[in-house]
């Protein structure tokens, strides 16, 4: 976020410069590269500048996920108000800072990132550190899946050595929605 506003004038500039050294002057050309020194290093920082900000301005999240909270999860339920808000800021700040990979379907659905993040944000609740560092991939499929390492079809796996959790959208879900009657994988 923050990174792509740095980079417009560095670009702009870098534009300008450009077109002075084709149109007006060869000397114009020795500002270009100072420019894009500014840009490759932005783009190389991005993420840890995008983080800084999110931190300082963390995102809100939509009403929609915070009533499907208040309404199915009961640990969110019985936080103080000043607890839901640190809760809630956790949970957008973990959908910022994880991947989110669709398999088998185009893209991992706003409802589902956040009950995975809840999910994660709920065991960590009372530690400083509550990302899950090894943890930033994290892989969502619509139905059970197969592995290479496990026989059959199943709802939750995790791979410690690539920083890699997975699960079904559906059986997620489900044990959100219906925490008496399935098992939650989140």
């Amino acid at each position: 976020m923050l990174s792509k506003i740095i980079t417009a004038p560095f670009l702009i500039a870098a534009i300008v410069f450009l077109y002075l050294t084709l149109n007006v002057d060869d000397k114009y050309s020795w500002y270009i590269v100072p420019n894009v020194i500014a840009l490759v290093l932005i783009y190389m920082m991005s993420p840890q500048i995008d983080w800084w900000w999110y931190q300082r301005r963390p995102p809100k999240l939509p009403e929609g996920i915070v009533k499907i909270f208040l309404s199915r999860l009961p640990f969110f339920k019985k936080l103080s108000p000043a607890d839901k808000t640190k809760f809630c800021t956790r949970v957008a700040l973990y959908m910022e800072a994880n991947e989110f990979m669709p398999k088998g379907m185009e893209s991992v659905p706003l409802d589902i990132k956040a009950v995975i993040a809840a999910s994660a944000v709920q065991l960590t609740f009372n530690r400083e550190n509550y990302l899950m560092d090894k943890f930033e991939h994290i892989i969502v499929y619509p139905h059970p899946f197969p592995s290479p390492q496990y026989k059959g079809w199943h709802a939750s796996e995790i791979y410690e050595e690539d920083g890699v959790i997975m699960f079904s959208a559906e059986q997620l879900m489900a044990g959100f929605a219906q925490p008496k009657q399935y098992f939650h994988t989140g």
